[in-house]
């Protein structure tokens, strides 16, 4: 089922959100590896503080949009507001801002939810056209079952990722495991200093996917529903043909 967690995973229960949905102020620069794990690599998360199921809604690199742990009917949304290349590693570091969004969630027939896409476009002030990539809502979305450890400046994390599709509820459609290493400082010269230091980050590279989470999950859900067109399955649980089984 959708909802069982893996071996040595317990839930940890969040304080409900504030019922609004102001912009946040601009958050600290980001940088942040998934490096992918064997099957059985990810359950061996010990002495991880943080445990919680998110569920992403696939939109775009630039938006990350999520029902957080327990909140319900609310979306967290966050919005990579700028982007910046350091010397001091591959890739680019990242800032985000976020936000709280209510009513842009419909539960299907299957029980699974999913995106109001005209509202979610609406409260953002955009077009579904513009707000997604495709255009539309995508028919599957991506359960990260997190085991995090953080502190002020740094997050370590073991995360199993779920994709399920539209219609095809009890069982996921992939599956997949990362570890993920992030930095953060308000600063970003300070950010790229911490980068040169820090000897996993060093190791890492080349090894692992470099982004943030709305990156990561929009290309799990792209392969999901790669699997499917293979199969001749499109999302409602149908047979299809590929055209029909990609948000395009």
């Amino acid at each position: 089922p959708p909802h069982q967690l893996p071996p040595s995973f317990t839930m940890h229960t969040p304080p409900p959100p504030q019922r609004r949905a102001p912009p946040a102020a601009p958050g600290c620069w980001e940088y942040r590896l998934f490096l992918p794990l064997a099957p059985d690599a990810a359950h061996a998360a010990g002495g991880f503080g943080e445990q919680r199921v998110d569920i992403y809604f696939p939109v775009s690199k630039d938006f990350g949009v999520k029902v957080r742990g327990t909140w319900g009917d609310s979306l967290e949304v966050k919005r990579c507001t700028e982007r910046l290349t350091l010397s001091e590693a591959p890739g680019a570091c990242e800032r985000w801002k976020k936000f709280l969004v209510d009513g842009c969630l419909v539960k299907q027939a299957d029980g699974q939810l999913q995106l109001d896409e005209a509202a979610l476009a609406s409260a953002l002030g955009k077009t579904p056209q513009e707000l997604f990539d495709g255009g539309r809502a995508w028919p599957v979305r991506v359960h990260c079952f997190k085991q995090r450890r953080k502190t002020f400046d740094r997050e370590t994390a073991i995360l199993e990722f779920r994709a399920y599709a539209d219609g095809l509820a009890t069982k996921p459609v992939l599956v997949e495991r990362y570890s993920s290493v992030s930095l953060e400082h308000s600063n970003s010269s300070k950010l790229g200093r911490m980068l040169a230091d820090c000897e996993e980050v060093q190791q890492l590279t080349g090894r692992a996917e470099i982004g943030g989470y709305p990156e990561v999950v929009m290309g799990i859900a792209k392969r999901a529903l790669a699997l499917l067109q293979a199969h001749g399955t499109c999302a409602s649980g149908s047979t299809s043909t590929a055209s029909e089984a990609l948000p395009v």
